[in-house]
């Protein structure tokens, strides 16, 4: 009997909150410039930022500072900070909702399958707070492997311009702008700093730590150094680039061909698991 009112309290507590957090306009601001496809349900992430005042979440602890250097990465110096306090709104947000399914769930289960209840989310909020903290990082992944597939022709063209006769950054600005893929949007914003005075040394090195890929790293150094000696060995070295570009591209090619097959056992090893509590959580209960 006091169970049932312990869990009917916290359950009304848990739901109470999410609402009066729903319906709190405090933080539109704060949510209203977030992209749409890469941040889904951004209306809710209010509830995550009340929580995280409420609780005086840390954003200088160890995995804060980790998730800060990945979005300087993908976002930059100037918002990094603002991004990683929207990934924690986040992950609060869909944790509370995910508390207030299960809390619920407790309340209309039979009283022996609550230990399965409660293990199963205990595990899957586990799940969900692993996914959103290692997010940043898997993004930088996938970014390096669209990169690097989409750079060997931009490596080419930097070839056959400069032979051409072109300078450095007029190269640069004509290839920027003839795709809208993600690497060509960072040329772009590199083709702006220039613009804005920033040196192109300076511009180029923010490219790379922006993309964050060795290749593209290299291929910075190698226009950097090039400049120094002319046109004529920087369009060299950027030719023998491109061929070991071409090379390196079939291979992430094969490699991520792999990768997808093995991916597809992770649903079904989650379904096993899944199962196997199912199965032994009624045994053990049963034992006691």
């Amino acid at each position: 009997m006091i169970l049932n009112i312990l869990i009917g309290g916290i359950t009304t507590i848990c739901m109470w909150m999410t609402v009066i957090f729903l319906v709190s306009s405090k933080y539109q601001n704060v949510i209203e410039p977030l992209d749409d496809e890469e941040f889904a349900l951004k209306e809710c992430y209010g509830v995550g930022f009340h929580l995280m005042k409420l609780l005086r979440v840390n954003l200088k602890g160890t995995i804060a500072l980790k998730m800060r250097k990945d979005a300087v990465v993908i976002y930059g110096e100037k918002y990094a900070e603002y991004y990683v306090s929207v990934y924690y709104a986040q992950r609060l947000t869909f944790s509370l909702f995910l508390v207030d399914v299960f809390m619920f769930l407790l309340c209309v289960c039979s009283p022996k399958d609550r230990l399965m209840m409660v293990v199963l989310m205990l595990v899957v909020l586990a799940v969900v707070n692993y996914y959103f903290i290692v997010l940043l990082s898997e993004k930088i992944k996938k970014n390096s492997d669209r990169y690097l597939l989409q750079f060997p022709n931009v490596a080419s063209t930097m070839a056959l311009l400069i032979n051409a006769g072109m300078i450095v950054t007029e190269a640069w600005e004509v290839i920027a702008y003839e795709d809208e893929d993600e690497l060509h949007k960072q040329m772009q914003i590199t083709m702006e700093e220039i613009e804005n005075g920033v040196s192109l040394k300076m511009a180029l090195n923010r490219f790379a730590n922006r993309c964050a890929t060795p290749e593209l790293r290299k291929f910075t150094s190698s226009i950097i150094q090039g400049m120094e000696k002319g046109n004529k060995e920087l369009a060299e070295m950027l030719s023998d680039m491109s061929k070991e570009l071409w090379h390196t591209k079939k291979q992430r090619v094969i490699q991520l061909a792999e990768l997808a097959g093995n991916k597809v056992l992770i649903p079904i090893m989650m379904m096993f698991v899944g199962i196997l509590i199912m199965v032994m959580v009624p045994i053990v209960t049963n034992m006691f």
